[in-house]
């Protein structure tokens, strides 16, 4: 056998050398995470699952009209997230939605969100001119 040829062989030799000690570490590795054989898949990353509701689903889980939650949108009561021509709401959107229209309990001071004239004792507005009205009624 030429020189040559002895140092090709020799190379062969310490190439499978190599190769077996990579599979028997490869190997070990495996039994430590739990997987059996040789064979290692390679981890996969997902974006994470995002829960969006419908218009449809937000109105049955609050007990409302689709009508309801459409004006509610419209009015930017309540955000979305827009797809295209598709709606799809939040979860936590829809929570914070429901919890600010919780009523304050009875005695609580509730502050209007909107200034309003101001009340006297006998359920009257004052003008600023100075002159009462009667109190609008609720409906």
């Amino acid at each position: 056998m030429t020189r040559a040829a002895q140092e090709v062989t020799a190379a062969l030799k310490a190439a499978a050398k190599a190769q077996r000690a990579t599979a028997a570490a490869l190997e070990a590795l495996a039994e430590m995470v739990g997987t059996a054989g040789p064979d290692i898949s390679p981890v996969q990353h997902q974006p994470p699952e995002v829960d969006l509701l419908t218009v449809k689903q937000a109105a049955k889980q609050i007990g409302m009209s689709e009508g309801y939650v459409y004006r509610a949108i419209e009015e930017n009561r309540l955000p979305v997230v827009r797809m295209g021509n598709r709606v799809r709401i939040r979860p936590a959107a829809l929570a914070h939605f429901v919890e600010r229209r919780e009523l304050a309990p009875q005695g609580a001071v509730v502050v209007p969100l909107r200034h309003q004239a101001p009340v006297n004792e006998e359920g009257s507005q004052t003008t600023e001119s100075g002159t009462e009205s009667p109190r609008p009624r609720p409906r």
